[in-house]
């Protein structure tokens, strides 16, 4: 999405991606969490904050990139949970 600001407001503008970018666009994402997650294991990160600061945000993440499919699902609407 882009911004794209007028008179007294700002519109949010969306860009279809071809299938090719939608890959391309998946491939990418898929390597930075595997890079987040090897960095998670391996403990080279640093915590600078977190809310609520008694949560273990770092095992949160790993867990839900754990939980992940090979295949990062795209939802066919902007609303889906």
């Amino acid at each position: 999405m882009t911004r794209q600001r007028a008179d007294n407001r700002v519109d949010m503008r969306r860009q279809e991606l071809t299938d090719l970018q939608q890959d391309q666009f998946l491939s990418q994402l898929r390597q930075t969490l595997d890079k987040l997650q090897r960095a998670l294991q391996q403990n080279q990160y640093r915590v600078t904050g977190q809310v609520p600061a008694d949560h273990d945000v770092v095992r949160q993440a790993s867990q839900w990139i754990e939980g992940l499919a090979d295949t990062i699902p795209i939802a066919e609407v902007a609303n889906v949970r």
